[in-house]
């Protein structure tokens, strides 16, 4: 069995994620592209097994309302950029690629979401006692897991070790929050000591 490349992997999520975004099963979906496909096609593209060709790439992307470049390559944009840009969305006049933009950040939100669900129990339990997880809501199951997802991530890269003592601390508060012992008015103060620490460990 030929396994799928990580890149169309990828691909394929953001094309999962545009296609929920509208609500529509496969088959419909499929008759949107140009030129139409199958709902059995679509199923391998979303797999990562197959890509489609440069004409339904485009018209996918037009569905999606995102660039053909966002779609093959993901967003490019640091957690500092989107941080900046998240402030423009009050603005009521939002331009066509402020628009698109805002769409690519919650396509990929969407797809991280995704991917961080599918290996959850083998990840999460590795940072949370089962215990722990058991008594969690889903919404609060899937917040536990992208924190451990973070934490692999951060864990084999070059941040300062200032940055680690203030996350940790972060960790604590959600920890609280999410067995119930801490509100969420009370947890701001983490999100804003979480958000300095950012701001100065990455610009």
């Amino acid at each position: 069995m030929v396994q799928s490349k990580p890149e169309n992997i990828m691909i394929g999520k953001r094309i999962k994620s545009i296609r929920i975004s509208k609500g529509i099963d496969l088959a419909k979906f499929g008759k949107m592209v140009n030129p139409p496909a199958s709902a059995s096609i679509v199923s391998r593209w979303e797999r990562g097994i197959n890509l489609p060709n440069s004409q339904r790439i485009k018209s996918i992307a037009e569905i999606g309302n995102v660039s053909v470049d966002f779609l093959l390559n993901g967003t490019q944009m640091s957690i500092k950029d989107i941080k900046k840009f998240q402030s423009t969305l009050s603005r009521d006049n939002l331009t066509d690629e402020e628009k698109k933009r805002i769409k690519e950040i919650s396509i990929e939100t969407r797809s991280a979401i995704q991917s961080v669900n599918e290996p959850f129990d083998k990840i999460s339990r590795q940072v949370f006692k089962d215990s722990f997880l058991v008594g969690l809501s889903p919404e609060a199951r899937i917040l536990a897991n992208q924190i451990s997802i973070l934490i692999g991530q951060i864990s084999t890269s070059e941040v300062p070790d200032s940055f680690f003592e203030d996350f940790t601390v972060y960790l604590g508060g959600i920890t609280h929050l999410l067995s119930g012992s801490l509100s969420k008015k009370d947890f701001e103060e983490y999100q804003d000591a979480l958000s300095k620490c950012i701001d100065k460990n990455f610009k």
